[in-house]
C-alpha cells in the first residue's frame, strides 16, 4: 500500500449532487456509499492520472488504498488510472505524457475504443481535465451513482 485515499463517506444521492458541481475526487465504496476525498486533509487527492500508472486504487473494508503495481523509484510521481467510463469521455483530455497515452482519461478497458473513435472526433479546444479522481470511474473504489464500482483502478464512478 502506498497511501490511503481519505474522505467523507456520503450517500449516492449526495455523490451525484457533488459530481454535478464538478467534484472530481469521489470514489465508489459500495452500492450505498461513496467517498468524497475533496478535503485538505487528504494528501492522496493530489495523485494524478496516467494511462501507464504505477499504482491502482483498491477498495477494501470500506476504505480506498492506492497500491503499487510495480516498484516505484525514489522521487517518481505516484499515478493511477482514474478509470472513467465512456460517458462524456471527450470532456476529459489526458496529458499524462505516457507513450501509450490515449489522450483521454478513461479506464484501460476502453483504450481501444477511444483510439478508434478519436480519429473521427476531437475534444473541445477548451476542455480542461479534472485535477483528481472523479466519480466516473469504473475501477474498484470508484464512486458515485454514475459508474459501477470495481475495476482495475478503484477510482470513482460517475
Amino acid at each position: 500500500m502506498v497511501i490511503e485515499y481519505l474522505g467523507e463517506r456520503i450517500t449516492k444521492e449526495e455523490s451525484a449532487r457533488r459530481c454535478e458541481r464538478q467534484n472530481w475526487r469521489i470514489f465508489a465504496l459500495d452500492e450505498e456509499f461513496d467517498l468524497d476525498g475533496d478535503f485538505a486533509w487528504n494528501p492522496a487527492r493530489f495523485v494524478n492520472h496516467s494511462c501507464a500508472p504505477n499504482c491502482a486504487a483498491e477498495c477494501a473494508g470500506g476504505r480506498i488504498w492506492l497500491t503499487a503495481l510495480r516498484n516505484i523509484a525514489p522521487g517518481e510521481e505516484i499515478t493511477f488510472n482514474y478509470g472513467y467510463d465512456l460517458e462524456d469521455w471527450r470532456d476529459h483530455p489526458c496529458r499524462c505524457g505516457a507513450a501509450q497515452c490515449v489522450e483521454f482519461i478513461v479506464a484501460e478497458e476502453f483504450f481501444a475504443q477511444v483510439r478508434r473513435q478519436k480519429t473521427y472526433e476531437s475534444p473541445p479546444p477548451d476542455a480542461a481535465p479534472p485535477t483528481g479522481p472523479a466519480t466516473r470511474h469504473t475501477n474498484p473504489g470508484a464512486t458515485g451513482s454514475h459508474t459501477a464500482p470495481g475495476g482495475s483502478d478503484g477510482r470513482a464512478t460517475q
